[in-house]
């Protein structure tokens, strides 16, 4: 009868065994799988950060192309009112043509300034963006290291406490952590 309480109480451990170790290894899975979602949004925010820095030169090439373009527009629109001074009879580069040739320069300018500057200021927001999620999934890496750790460390406490147990019902009492350090029973 006492072989046979000593042999269910080794099988009782042994499954025990088995469980906390299955316990454990179910912990370590689930924080990996924890990693691997953090790793993932890590791996996208650094992919957009590369598109978003594509997009960012595209726009201020653009904006250069935009500039150019409407520095040949003013020069056409100069040239244009040179032309209708000269069929009126008008002075051209003196006077009133001249300060009309200035203000459609001056205007030109402006225009020029303005695409460029808002060229800058979207490219700026795209990059501003592209950091922003780099930093979200900076932290949520972070948060997952901690997460992945609590994991681990809750699945070894109950797997070491589970093992305590084990041990103490195949010694033959019950586990009580009352008892702890008192030696068994």
């Amino acid at each position: 009868m006492e072989d046979n309480r000593k042999k269910a109480r080794a099988i009782n451990f042994a499954s025990s065994m088995v469980s906390e170790i299955g316990g454990l290894a179910a912990s370590y899975a689930q924080a990996q799988a924890i990693q691997g979602q953090a790793g993932h949004s890590m791996t996208l925010a650094k992919i957009n950060s590369r598109f978003a820095s594509m997009e960012s030169r595209d726009i201020l090439k653009n904006a250069d192309k935009r500039a150019q373009d409407n520095d040949k527009n003013i020069n056409r629109m100069i040239g244009a009112q040179k032309a209708s001074f000269a069929g009126g009879n008008i002075l051209v580069g003196d006077g009133t043509s001249a300060q009309i040739e200035n203000q459609t320069r001056e205007i030109g300018f402006e225009e020029k300034r303005n695409i460029k500057n808002n060229a800058w200021k979207q490219a700026f927001g795209v990059r501003t963006q592209a950091q922003a999620g780099m930093l979200a999934a900076e932290s949520a890496q972070r948060e997952a290291d901690f997460r992945a750790r609590n994991t681990l460390i809750a699945g070894g406490l109950s797997a070491a406490g589970g093992i305590a147990g084990g041990i103490s019902s195949f010694q033959g009492g019950g586990f009580d952590p009352g008892d702890y350090g008192k030696g068994s029973k």
